[in-house]
């Protein structure tokens, strides 16, 4: 991996006497640039590259002995590429439930992103971690539910119980934490202008500004 990297970056030279005598910028500098930058190629648009890269070498070998390689190839490179841009698509956290609640934690998400109007990659993030958290509350709860149906008592059970409720209790703090989170990011801080001279406003306190026998403004804290 190391050299085949190296291969790619023709500017970097990796001899000793390179390192020595070399009047441009340190080759350990480039180096650490290099690995700073490097992906493993999976870059958003490095993705979209290869996934075209990949269509167009299939449809090159459709209906051919070849075409099932291609085939594999191409679905890869589109897996990588959906999850790349999963804070628009929504993939990867659909992961964090089971099949039935996956509908659920899509449409929940898109309808915070509406209420809220996310738009930044962190308020998305929140708009998914509230929905799935909402979404496996539901799950673990059901769980619970349905694990009362067994007609026999046993460690077993109620190893099951605990972990079910501790799992409800978890993913419920998950969602009224990052619920709260997104408000609070989202609501306007509000803002007061005091006209006086000499002012101090504090918490929860009342203050009366007044010049030349006229009160200027009061000001509710």
């Amino acid at each position: 991996m190391y050299v085949s990297i190296m291969e790619k970056n023709k500017k970097i030279t990796t001899t000793s006497r390179d390192v020595e005598t070399t009047k441009e910028k340190p080759i350990l500098d480039n180096l650490e640039k290099l690995v700073k930058t490097e992906s493993q190629g999976f870059r958003p648009r490095k993705l979209l590259v290869d996934l075209d890269t990949a269509y167009k070498a299939y449809n090159e070998v459709k209906g051919t002995k070849k075409a099932e390689d291609a085939e594999k190839t191409l679905n890869n490179v589109y897996n990588d590429a959906v999850y790349a841009y999963s804070l628009d698509n929504h993939v990867a956290i659909t992961g964090s439930v089971t099949k039935t609640y996956r509908p659920l934690v899509v449409g929940m998400t898109e309808q915070l992103m509406a209420e809220f109007d996310c738009k930044a990659p962190h308020e998305k993030a929140l708009a998914e971690l509230i929905a799935s958290s909402y979404a496996r509350y539901i799950q673990f709860t059901s769980f619970f539910n349905n694990a009362q149906n067994i007609d026999y008592l046993s460690t077993e059970k109620t190893n099951y119980y605990t972990m079910f409720s501790k799992e409800a209790d978890k993913a419920h703090r998950q969602f009224t934490n990052a619920l709260m989170t997104l408000k609070q990011i989202k609501t306007p801080v509000p803002t007061v202008n005091v006209m006086a001279k000499n002012a101090f406003v504090a918490q929860n306190q009342q203050l009366n500004t007044f010049g030349n026998e006229k009160q200027k403004e009061i000001v509710n804290g």
